[in-house]
């Protein structure tokens, strides 16, 4: 069950359901521990995402070569969101216990970071087809009408019309002759030396009707999965 959704988060006007989508990776015998790092950081910033909510579904997907590893999905509301989302889980993955023996690396992501816990791909955020559209997000037409393509989620971490640098290289260690390749993605290696990530400045991401209130009751709902998780056999 999905802690936050698109429906709780105050989204731009004309918002396409696609972009960077994260995946938080973990293996059934380690979801909780991930859980318990990454769920209260998504909390705090008014993520949208959806986590994979027993072990036994977790197990059931590592069968599938197109969901293994993908124990949390996130939704950046844009490409400044991603990167600063994908920074911020870096940062709190390299201060915790967890190891890169942890995670599971789903086959077709694109590696971030250096935990080995943090993936992208773009994609559809909801079914299986994507708009194609510029740099600036704006969709591109075919005889007057919208170009939609499948959302092909076992060739590669990016569609063709993506030409344009990732959101990420500002964070990268990345050298000059070094190119990514749409079936043989590298690591991409997010600095995470910071103590302070500044988010970036739009879009506002506030729970629509936020109160004090219901950020005690999230972390509380956090905590809860947690302890689901560990005690499920």
């Amino acid at each position: 069950m999905p802690l936050l959704t698109f429906r709780d988060i105050k989204i731009p006007e004309n918002f396409l359901l696609q972009g960077w989508k994260i995946h938080v990776s973990a293996k059934p015998e380690t979801a909780h521990l991930v859980a318990e790092v990454v769920l209260p950081v998504l909390a705090k910033a008014c993520v949208p995402h959806k986590i994979l909510d027993s072990e036994t579904i977790i197990r059931k997907l590592q069968l599938d070569e197109t969901q293994k590893g993908k124990f949390i999905t996130i939704y950046p509301l844009n490409d400044d969101h991603a990167a600063y989302i994908a920074r911020i889980l870096e940062l709190a993955i390299v201060r915790s216990k967890l190891t890169k023996n942890d995670f599971e690396a789903p086959p077709y992501d694109l590696p971030l970071g250096e935990t080995g816990g943090i993936f992208t791909r773009y994609g559809a955020y909801s079914g299986h087809q994507i708009t194609v559209v510029d740099l600036k997000g704006t969709p591109q037409l075919q005889d007057g009408q919208i170009i939609h393509i499948p959302d092909v989620r076992d060739s590669g971490f990016k569609p063709d019309f993506v030409t344009w640098a990732l959101p990420f290289d500002k964070q990268t260690k990345m050298s000059p002759e070094r190119t990514i390749k749409r079936k043989a993605a590298r690591s991409d290696l997010i600095t995470a030396s910071s103590s302070e990530i500044t988010p970036p400045q739009s879009p506002a991401l506030k729970p629509k009707g936020h109160t004090r209130g219901e950020t005690v009751k999230e972390k509380e709902k956090t905590a809860h999965l947690a302890t689901i998780l560990r005690e499920i056999p």
